[in-house]
C-alpha cells in the first residue's frame, strides 16, 4: 500500500470514528451497558473493514491528488466582497434564536454537552483543551502522512481512546442528561460535531453557528469556482464571490444555524471532483471521501448517488468512459452508503423522526410543482428569470457539464418532492445550486463580453444586479420562507433575558414547567451555564386548558407560557384564564418586539388590578 493510499484511509477511517464514537450513536439505553460496548465496537469493526478493505478502495485513494486553493486568484476585491457580506449579515446574526424552527435541533445538543461539561470544568479551560485537541489532530495527521509505519499503533491507540470515552461518557451519565432521542439522533452526527467545536472554542452564543455556516458558504463559492473554471478559464473568480455570498436563498440560510448552507457545500464540492475525476480519473477519492463524510452530515446528500450513477451510465452509453472506469466508480460507490448504515438502521431501530417518503405526491400536480413554484415566490420575478434565461444560453453556448446539472436538478427535484420535505425551500437548496451554476457561467460570460466591448454596459447591468439582490436580501417582502429586514423579528420570544432572570436569582436548583414545542432554552440554559441548576421540562399536557396546565406547573417552583399562538404551541387563551383566575401568582413579563413569554410562580400569590390593567394587559 503506498503512503499517499494509507494517509487518505487512515483520514477517513478516523474521521467516520470520531463521528460515530464521540457523538454517541452506539447509545442505546434499553440495552445493557456490555452490549453498548459491543454495538461501538461494531461499529468500529464494519468502518475499519469498510475503508481499508473494500475492493478498489486503495486503487482510487493512491491517486489522490489534493487540491490547491492558491489556483483561485483571491485578491483585494474578493477581501472586500468578503468583508462586506460579514457585515450584511450582522443585523441579523445578532438576533436571538427563533421559536418554531428545527435549528434547535442542530444547536441546542451541542450547547447541552457544554453546558454540563461547564458544570465541572471553567469554560476558559474548555476552549483552551478544545484548541488544544484541534492542534494536536493537525500535527498527529501531517505525522502520519509521513510516517505511515505508525499508522497502526494510531489506529489501536484511536480504538482504546474511543472505549475510554466511552466508559467516561456512561460513568458520569451525560448521555442520559441530553434529553429526548429525537433531538439528538434525528440528525447525523458530523453536522453537531462541528457546532460542538465551534462552541468549545468561541463559547456558546447565537453568532458562532451562523458564522459556521457561513464559512460553508465560503467552502461553496470556491468549489463553484473551480467548477465554473472547468469550462470558463477566464471567469472572474470576484464575480462568481458576490453572485455566491449574497444569492438571495444563500444569504437567508446564512442567517440561520441550521444545515442548509453545509448541504450546499457538500453537493457543490462533491460535484466539482466528480466532473474533474471524468477528465483525469484521479479525483474518485475527494468523491467517495465527500461522500461518505457529508452523508454524516445530513441524509439528503444520498440524493447525490443516484444522480452519479445515472449520470455515468448516460457517458458510458455515449462511449464517454470505459466500462473498467465505470465499474470502478460503482463499486466505491457503496463506501458512503454502508459508512452511514450504522446511523440509518439505529434511527429505524429507536423510531426516529424523520422525512419519510410520500409516493402519493406524483399523482398531484399542485404537489410536484409547489417547489417551483416556491423557487419564483422566494426568488421574485426578476432573478428568476435572469436564471431560466441564463439556463437557455448555456444549453446553447456552453455545452460541458450541461448535462449533468441538468440530472442533478431534475433528480433532486424529483426525489425532494416526493418526500415530506416538499415545500420547504431549506431541503430543496441543491437544486437552487444547479440552476445557480448556469446562473454564474451566463454572468461570467457576459462580464468577459463587456469587459471587451462596452464597460458602461458592465456598469449598468452590475449596478442593476448589485440593486435586486440588495433589494431581495434586504427589503422585498412576502418572499416565500426568506426573512428580511422587515421581518427579521418574527418568531422570535425573550428566552435570553427569561434566562438572565434566573442567573441573577442565583437560588439554585430551580425548577421550571414551560410547555412548547421545538424551542430554544436549552441553547440558552448552557449559553448563560444554567445547565443543570435548573430543570426544564417543556412537555405539554395532551389537552391544553387551564387545569391541566396550573395542575402539572404545582409540581415546579415556576410556569413559564409563551404569549403564542400556532398551530403546536397555543397558550394564549390559557394566559389569559390564569390572569382571571389569579391561581397563580404573576412574576414577570418578558418582552421581545411585541413577542410576550410570562412567568407565573405557584402557589398563588396576590396580583395587583393595576399591573394587570396596565402593562401586563392582554
Amino acid at each position: 500500500m503506498s503512503g499517499k493510499n494509507n494517509f487518505f484511509n487512515m483520514l477517513l477511517f478516523f474521521l467516520v470514528l470520531l463521528f460515530y464514537g464521540i457523538y454517541p450513536v452506539w447509545f442505546i439505553p434499553t440495552i445493557p451497558v456490555f452490549y453498548q460496548y459491543v454495538l461501538l465496537n461494531f461499529f468500529v469493526l464494519i468502518i475499519g473493514g469498510i475503508v481499508y478493505c473494500w475492493p478498489d478502495l486503495n486503487d482510487i485513494s493512491s491517486d489522490i491528488i489534493y487540491p490547491r486553493i492558491s489556483e483561485i486568484n483571491f485578491n483585494f476585491f474578493g477581501v472586500t466582497i468578503v468583508i462586506g457580506a460579514v457585515l450584511a449579515h450582522i443585523p441579523f446574526w445578532v438576533l436571538p434564536v427563533v421559536t418554531g424552527d428545527d435549528m434547535q435541533s442542530h444547536i441546542s445538543p451541542a450547547a447541552t454537552v457544554l453546558g454540563h461539561v461547564y458544570s465541572f470544568i471553567p469554560p476558559i479551560f474548555v476552549k483552551l483543551l478544545a484548541l488544544a485537541t484541534l492542534i494536536g489532530i493537525v500535527v498527529v495527521l501531517r505525522f502520519l502522512r509521513h510516517n505511515f509505519k505508525k499508522a497502526n499503533f494510531v489506529f489501536w491507540i484511536s480504538v482504546f481512546a474511543i472505549n475510554l470515552y466511552a466508559f467516561l461518557l456512561l460513568k458520569t451519565q451525560l448521555i442520559n442528561k441530553m434529553g429526548m432521542w429525537q433531538s439528538v439522533f434525528r440528525y447525523p452526527p458530523a453536522a453537531k460535531l462541528v457546532y460542538l467545536t465551534g462552541y468549545s472554542v468561541l463559547g456558546v452564543n447565537e453568532i458562532v453557528g451562523r458564522g459556521i455556516q457561513f464559512i460553508f458558504l465560503l467552502g461553496t463559492v470556491l468549489a463553484v469556482g473551480r467548477t465554473v473554471k472547468l469550462i470558463s478559464r477566464d471567469a472572474d473568480f470576484n464575480v462568481i464571490l458576490f453572485l455566491t455570498l449574497f444569492f438571495p436563498t444563500f444569504f437567508h440560510f446564512t442567517n440561520y444555524a441550521l444545515l442548509t448552507n453545509g448541504l450546499v457545500f457538500f453537493f457543490a464540492a462533491i460535484s466539482y471532483f466528480f466532473l474533474k475525476s471524468l477528465k483525469d480519473e484521479k479525483s474518485i477519492s475527494w468523491v467517495i471521501f465527500l461522500l461518505s463524510i457529508g452523508f454524516l452530515y445530513k441524509r439528503l446528500i444520498l440524493g447525490l448517488i443516484p444522480i452519479i450513477f445515472f449520470y455515468l451510465i448516460y457517458l458510458y452509453f455515449k462511449n464517454s468512459i470505459t466500462l473498467v472506469f465505470l465499474k470502478k466508480y460503482l463499486k466505491n460507490l457503496f463506501v458512503p452508503l454502508l459508512i452511514g448504515l450504522p446511523f440509518t438502521v439505529i434511527g429505524s431501530i429507536l423510531k426516529i423522526r424523520g422525512t419519510g417518503s410520500n409516493i402519493g405526491h406524483i399523482f398531484s400536480p399542485v404537489k410536484m410543482l409547489q417547489n417551483s413554484k416556491d423557487f419564483f415566490e422566494t426568488l421574485g420575478p426578476f432573478l428568476s428569470v435572469l436564471i431560466v434565461l441564463s439556463a437557455a444560453w448555456c444549453f446553447v453556448r456552453r455545452k460541458k457539464h450541461n448535462v449533468y446539472w441538468l440530472v442533478l436538478v431534475t433528480g433532486y427535484y424529483l426525489m425532494i418532492s416526493l418526500t415530506a420535505a416538499n415545500g420547504y425551500i431549506r431541503h430543496t437548496q441543491p437544486v437552487y445550486l444547479g440552476l445557480f451554476y448556469f446562473f454564474v457561467v451566463a454572468l461570467t460570460d457576459f462580464v468577459n463580453w463587456a469587459k471587451q466591448k462596452n464597460k458602461m454596459i458592465l456598469i449598468l447591468a452590475g449596478l442593476l444586479l448589485f440593486g435586486e439582490l440588495g433589494y431581495s436580501n434586504f427589503f422585498a417582502v412576502n418572499r416565500v420562507q426568506r426573512t428580511v429586514l422587515s421581518n427579521r423579528f418574527n418568531e422570535i420570544y425573550p428566552y435570553d433575558e427569561l434566562m438572565k432572570y434566573f442567573r441573577d436569582i442565583r437560588k439554585f436548583p430551580i425548577t421550571v414547567y414551560a410547555p412548547c414545542d421545538v424551542e430554544p432554552s436549552h441553547f440558552y440554559l448552557a449559553k448563560y451555564q444554567l445547565t443543570g441548576k435548573i430543570s426544564w421540562d417543556r412537555t405539554a399536557p395532551s389537552d391544553v386548558n387551564l387545569g391541566s396546565i396550573v395542575s402539572r406547573a404545582s409540581k415546579y417552583d415556576y410556569l413559564c407560557l409563551l404569549d403564542i399562538g400556532t398551530e403546536y404551541n397555543y397558550y394564549k387563551d390559557v394566559i389569559k384564564d390564569i390572569l382571571k383566575s389569579e391561581q397563580m401568582e404573576l412574576v414577570r413579563v418578558f418582552d421581545y418586539k411585541g413577542h410576550r413569554m410570562f412567568l407565573f410562580k405557584y402557589p398563588k400569590g396576590q396580583i395587583s388590578t393595576g399591573i394587570l390593567g396596565g402593562i401586563y394587559s392582554i
